[in-house]
């Protein structure tokens, strides 16, 4: 795993993100010669028909891409696709297509022990009195009409003004302990958000709803049963 090794696991899509913090806790205090050792992790989430080869071959992609973002802590980015093709071009390309930017840091998660904040954030705001996700979805929808996802858009005032609406429809709602949600919530590069692409922490808070807690985050659901969509996880350290 480190030195330019890597390692590769394959779990249930409803898994993928609780391996995640697996890994991630496993891993966030590693040290040689009293040096700090940082990792990248990238995460595929795709049909369990979809070709292994490119599946694999994307979550190293991924991998890559998260060293480009910073070589001095450990990121993870992940990637979900429902359908069972998996993107034949690279995966800047792709993105870019689809978001207006294929800038890593807007893809980019907090690895290591801060990954555990990024699970904090997703369950504070999902929950039964939490932001409704058929409103997420509308803000985002109302974001592709405006084109706020083309690449000469993506720092757009109609970008911003959706983002100070998604800010105000929080208030209307409550974190999972009760408490109001704080302004600028998501605000966070460590969820992808940038002032350039400042809608980035919607589409992955999106992206992440049903894998977060897909059995309720009370239910311990074993790593061994294999049903669902699979996961493909390849971890690059660096020594």
């Amino acid at each position: 795993m480190w030195g330019g090794d890597e390692s590769l696991f394959v779990v249930p899509g409803w898994a993928a993100l609780r391996m995640i913090a697996i890994v991630q806790s496993a891993l966030a205090d590693w040290k040689a010669n009293d040096r700090e050792l940082f990792h990248a992790t990238g995460v595929v989430i795709c049909d369990r028909k979809s070709p292994i080869r490119q599946s694999k071959a994307l979550a190293e992609s991924l991998a890559n891409s998260a060293k480009k973002c910073a070589r001095d802590r450990s990121l993870v980015q992940i990637q979900i696709l429902e359908g069972v093709e998996v993107p034949d071009t690279r995966i800047d390309d792709f993105r870019k297509k689809l978001f207006g930017t294929d800038a890593p840091d807007c893809f980019s998660f907090a690895g290591g022990a801060d990954w555990e904040e990024i699970m904090r954030l997703l369950a504070q705001t999902i929950h039964p009195k939490g932001l409704p996700r058929s409103q997420l979805m509308r803000l985002l929808q109302q974001a592709v009409k405006q084109g706020c996802f083309r690449p000469s858009d993506t720092n757009s005032e109609a970008a911003h003004g959706i983002w100070r609406e998604f800010q105000e429809l929080l208030q209307r709602y409550e974190m999972r302990d009760g408490a109001p949600f704080p302004d600028d919530f998501l605000a966070d590069a460590n969820f992808g958000y940038t002032a350039r692409h400042p809608l980035m922490p919607l589409v992955h808070l999106a992206q992440f709803w049903d894998y977060a807690f897909p059995y309720g985050q009370t239910v311990k659901t074993p790593l061994s049963v294999v049903e669902g969509e699979p996961a493909t996880t390849t971890n690059g350290g660096e020594g």
